[in-house]
């Protein structure tokens, strides 16, 4: 990874932090559970949040592993098998 590529990540992983303790001091009931198993329990505004956090760090992990976006989680799922697969010199 470069210094860039790391540096976004990190800032991405540091928005989902930081989105988590937002929708926290917005709702001291959304505990992880909620945020990530059962979404539909928080504000409209409140999912957002975390899903825009989240987003911004699938973008900047994805940029590390293809030039353009992935278009689906399918998508990015054969990306990183087919990674794996000549990391590991499977067939």
């Amino acid at each position: 990874l470069t210094e860039e590529q790391k540096d976004k990540i990190i800032e991405g992983g540091r928005k989902v932090l930081e989105s988590r303790a937002y929708i926290h001091q917005h709702d001291s009931t959304a505990s992880l559970a909620v945020m990530y198993d059962k979404p539909s329990k928080l504000d409209k505004d409140l999912q957002n949040v975390i899903k825009d956090a989240h987003n911004s760090l699938d973008r900047a992990i994805d940029a590390v592993f293809s030039a353009k976006p992935f278009n689906s989680e399918l998508e990015r799922q054969k990306a990183l098998l087919e990674m794996y697969k000549k990391m590991t010199n499977e067939k």
